[in-house]
């Protein structure tokens, strides 16, 4: 993905409205191998000064990346009654302590949701994001591989599977605040989006400072 600015002091990528780090001043961003993972909205954010000389942030158009194949259930507001080891601050997704609680977060979603039956282990990926402290609260990207059902029907399996989950006498999920909702490719523009499964994928996305 490629990005630019005229006059721009500094410039930065974001991902799902969170930088990402190391990416300052870098105007290609390139995902190497694509997982699950990297799915997601993709942006610049620009710094400069305007005609007055007053300082100015814009942002360029968002990109969707995902891969075709997969259907995004999010599941926000989720709480994680969980024991992480390091420490740290959650809202640095660089720290150790935010990796490894989104680690345990994912290893008992995607475990305990596949132990319920109604995914194979390798037909469901969990990608949280947004960890927050207390105790530890995320939002999850649930993406599940399946072409023959409905995307009202893969919702249904995966609040079934998560509520079930919740109700387990671990007391680890409370689900009682959570949302879940479905992300349908047919709301994304494909002017603005990629949904190849290529290795390497290109945004050329243009602003002015």
């Amino acid at each position: 993905m490629m990005c630019s600015f005229e006059n721009a002091i500094r410039f930065e990528w974001q991902k799902d409205n969170v930088t990402i780090p190391g990416t300052e001043n870098q105007r290609v961003y390139t995902i190497a191998s694509m997982t699950p993972a990297y799915i997601g909205y993709y942006r610049c954010q620009g710094e400069g000064r305007n005609q007055n000389g007053a300082s100015t942030v814009v942002f360029t158009d968002q990109a969707a990346v995902y891969i075709t194949e997969l259907s995004n259930i999010i599941i926000e507001n989720a709480w994680f009654n969980i024991n992480v080891n390091s420490s740290g601050d959650l809202s640095d997704i660089t720290s150790q302590y935010y990796q490894d609680a989104a680690e345990m977060v994912t290893n008992y979603v995607q475990k305990g949701m596949v132990e319920k039956g109604n995914f194979e282990e390798k037909s469901l990926y969990v990608v949280p994001s947004n960890l927050r402290e207390g105790s530890i609260i995320a939002n999850l990207n649930m993406y599940v591989v399946d072409n023959e059902t409905s995307s009202v029907q893969i919702q249904q399996s995966v609040e079934e599977s998560f509520f079930a989950l919740s109700s387990r006498p671990d007391g680890i999920l409370d689900a009682s605040s959570v949302t879940v909702t479905s992300t349908s490719r047919s709301n994304v523009n494909s002017d603005d989006s990629t949904n190849d499964q290529d290795s390497r994928h290109q945004w050329y996305a243009l602003a002015k400072v």
